[in-house]
């Protein structure tokens, strides 16, 4: 609005005219369309997944395989091949399998939770079809093409996956936490022990109505799986299938010139579909299909607010050539080597501050990649610096989704969470902000 100000002349209708002008013409751009469609349909078939009794069944399975404290811990990670479509989902899933198994042999809730929040940063290192990679390449694409790059955004993303360094990291934690004993950062921390909720403190209620699940059908594993087969599969053969369009001769070329925002949205709808048949078929009530569908959706208007924001601010400032004044300025003022240390400081910073990685990427992608591209810098280090700056956030911010749904999933105070989390984070960002210091003179 304030962009749009600046090209008004001062005058106010007219710059709410121009405002109203950026937001209708990043949203009804066909790619950006495509990319919230996506969105929408990933949320509704996240939410319609939680009906179909998978969950429980896998529960079920694990409670009675799975006997050990460590078990507790492993079955975090079993149940990442069946939730890795969207972030939350994942934790809700998880934390309720794990928790019912940890509960039986009064392991620690704190390093549970951890390694479930932790263990979330895997989900930005999947190169596959899951709610991030939907966001990042809504912010890449119009970005891409207003500096001519000739590089994909699903092409960059997956060369940028390498430098994330801080999500590494922290999958890395959370798989030593699992597997060994070996727990360098417990500074002081024992073992969760229950505490009477104080005013002020996060709670399970607070967030009952993020992690309930109403399962319609018997406990059966098959729900899940065949929907997420059918994902797959439906993914790999449209992404060869637009490449090969694209002139492809060989599936590397297919690879390279498919339109992967196009083949992820139809590979959802596909699966949307079938899903809502599958469950038809076995009498889960259309009201309750459509009640998950439209909850799933609107649960995903943040993001689409945030990203239908961006694009418009993008555009704004293209007319007011924001980013040749700031790549100019850093361009004149900073040595080109410090610029992805610098950019990762910010980002990561900015992120714990607001709780919030899709804004902070919103916020820092733009300039980010314009300085990059005018000052020669590697653009997949600049990327994965931004990605796991915003990250923090997730992870260790207070006010970050992922630490408070956990904490409410396991049932533990938010702030006892973060204490656990804050020194791996921190030893994760120091090392991180040194890796990124050498990488930007190496590259």
């Amino acid at each position: 609005m304030i962009g749009a100000f600046l090209r008004s002349d001062n005058s106010l209708l007219e710059a709410l005219d121009l405002f109203s002008s950026y937001i209708t013409g990043a949203i009804t751009d066909e790619s950006n369309a495509i990319i919230l469609v996506f969105l929408f349909g990933f949320g509704a078939l996240s939410e319609i997944f939680k009906l179909g009794g998978g969950i429980s069944a896998f529960a079920r399975l694990a409670e009675k395989r799975l006997q050990s404290e460590r078990s507790a811990y492993l079955s975090v990670w079993l149940i990442t091949p069946l939730t890795f479509l969207d972030c939350c989902f994942r934790i809700i899933s998880s934390g309720i399998i794990s928790k019912a198994v940890l509960e039986r042999t009064n392991g620690s809730k704190d390093r549970l939770a951890f390694i479930i929040n932790s263990s979330s940063q895997l989900i930005p290192l999947i190169p596959f079809a899951t709610t991030y990679i939907g966001y990042i390449l809504g912010l890449l694409l119009p970005m891409l093409l207003q500096l001519n790059v000739s590089t994909s955004p699903y092409t960059l993303y997956l060369q940028a996956i390498p430098y994330n360094f801080y999500s590494i990291i922290m999958v890395l934690f959370s798989g030593m936490l699992t597997f060994t004993e070996i727990k360098p950062l417990q500074l002081f921390r024992p073992a969760y022990k229950p505490i009477l909720s104080e005013q002020g403190e996060h709670t399970q209620g607070e967030a009952e109505h993020q992690h309930t699940f109403e399962e319609k059908l018997p406990p059966r594993l098959f729900n899940l799986v065949l929907p997420l087969l059918i994902m797959i599969s439906a993914l790999f053969y449209l992404v060869w299938r637009s490449g090969v369009s694209r002139g492809g001769t060989s599936l590397s070329q297919a690879l390279i010139f498919a339109d992967y925002e196009l083949a992820v949205l139809n590979a959802t709808i596909i699966t949307l579909s079938l899903t809502i048949l599958l469950y038809l078929m076995q009498k889960v009530p259309a009201k309750s299909l459509q009640k998950a569908f439209f909850a799933g959706g609107v649960e995903m208007l943040p993001p689409i607010i945030i990203i239908s924001l961006a694009w418009a601010m993008i555009l704004v400032s293209r007319d007011l050539e924001f980013y040749d004044i700031a790549s100019n300025l850093f361009n004149s003022y900073l040595p080109r080597q410090l610029l992805p240390v610098l950019f990762f400081l910010a980002t990561g910073i900015t992120s714990y501050f607001i709780g919030s990685s899709w804004a902070t990427w919103a916020l820092f992608l733009p300039v980010a990649l314009s300085t990059a591209v005018a000052a020669d810098v590697n653009l997949p280090l600049i990327l994965g610096s931004v990605m796991a700056g915003g990250s923090v956030g997730d992870n260790i911010s207070p006010l970050g989704e992922d630490p408070i749904l956990v904490a409410s999933t396991i049932d533990i105070p938010v702030i006892d969470h973060i204490r656990y989390c804050v020194p791996y984070g921190m030893l994760a960002f120091i090392v991180s902000a040194g890796g990124y210091l050498i990488a930007g003179y190496l590259l």
